[in-house]
């Protein structure tokens, strides 16, 4: 089962029927008032999160019918009552995270705040501060450490804040561990972070095309660097054409993946953290998901095409096009090792085989 977030201020949950090929609709989720731009399940499967352009966060819990386990149904009294709706209150929700145990969701807005709450009950249990006073432009990015015990959040500025979460809640804004400064880093927004699965370093994406490994229990910056321009005819024309929008971490061998706007994936050694390969897509990169067991990985461009990549010699096992040109690929999620369903901006979801 999947679910999809739509323009039409609607999300889907669907049912794929991989051998035969097909999506099938299972409930339209309503309530919303502007673009759902963001789903999430809950680790368990138990809830399902969609996110808004109206500014919030509607919750609706799933459960197996037990007389049909091939059936789902949503546990509430309509497809247009969640069991509960989150509302920051201040802008529109830019990025939302399901803890990686329990049902507690975070979610940063453009309006500068990072709340978390317990999704079932809907009580809010923290809010997280920045720890300064200068305007941080919004939250651009988050996520949460392996354990789920600390919170990363970047802002529009270039600020990082690292926050190590309270055991009980607590009414008073939390402020963070660990707080980089724009001129500890650089003043470029922050548009994507990668938490390493086994050490306390963050691995950070800036507009301008910087990259930074960042240490999580204290200020120390591990590694900054630039990344360098790429030649690609199809890489974009403007002044963030090498801005590193996707980062993920392999363990075996120990890598940072980084898929960025001028169409070349980089992947960085874990030890010297210097350029290892450079694979060219020869469009933007627009997508990124790891394989869970092989180190493979599935790349979806700006022109449509989703290539599958071997992260340990750098060699594109294949490449799915697609009839529409510049059918720009949104999202990606394995099903298995050789089968992916691709959301594309036109609004259609495809089952691919490769």
């Amino acid at each position: 089962m999947v679910a999809s977030a739509g323009g039409d201020d609607r999300a889907l949950l669907l049912r794929v029927r991989a051998e035969q090929g097909q999506l099938e609709v299972l409930r339209e989720l309503t309530g919303h008032t502007d673009t759902v731009d963001r789903v999430g399940f809950s680790t368990d499967g138990k809830l399902l999160a969609t996110g808004s352009l109206d500014g919030k966060i509607k919750i609706w819990k799933i459960k197996e019918d037990g007389e049909k386990k091939t059936e789902t149904k949503m546990e509430t009294e309509t497809d247009s009552d969640p069991l509960q709706e989150l509302e920051p209150g201040d802008g529109e929700i830019s990025w939302m995270a399901w803890h990686p145990v329990g049902s507690v969701i975070v979610a940063g807005t453009n309006g500068g705040s990072v709340w978390v709450w317990h999704a079932e009950s809907g009580q809010c249990m923290f809010v997280l501060g920045g720890g300064g006073s200068e305007e941080l432009e919004g939250s651009t990015a988050g996520c949460w450490s392996t354990d789920g015990k600390q919170l990363v959040a970047g802002y529009g500025n270039g600020t990082v804040c690292v926050w190590r979460l309270p055991r009980t809640n607590t009414f008073e804004p939390v402020q963070p561990l660990v707080r980089y400064k724009p001129k500890t880093l650089v003043s470029s927004a922050v548009v994507s972070l990668c938490w390493h699965p086994t050490n306390p370093v963050v691995a950070v994406g800036f507009q301008d095309g910087r990259l930074a490994l960042l240490h999580a229990s204290h200020e120390q910056v591990v590694q900054s660097s630039q990344l360098a321009k790429s030649a690609s005819e199809g890489a974009e024309e403007d002044g963030d054409e090498n801005c590193a929008e996707h980062l993920c971490f392999m363990s075996r061998p120990s890598a940072l993946v980084v898929g960025a706007l001028d169409g070349l994936l980089r992947v960085l050694d874990g030890s010297s953290w210097q350029p290892r390969m450079e694979v060219d897509l020869g469009a933007p990169i627009t997508a990124m998901l790891m394989q869970a067991v092989d180190p493979l990985l599935a790349v979806g461009c700006q022109n449509g095409n989703v290539a599958i990549i071997d992260l340990r010699t750098g060699k594109i096992h294949a490449v799915q096009r697609i009839d529409v040109d510049g059918d720009v690929v949104y999202s990606l999620l394995w099903l298995d090792q050789s089968t992916l369903l691709a959301s594309y901006e036109d609004g259609s979801i495809r089952l691919l085989r490769l």
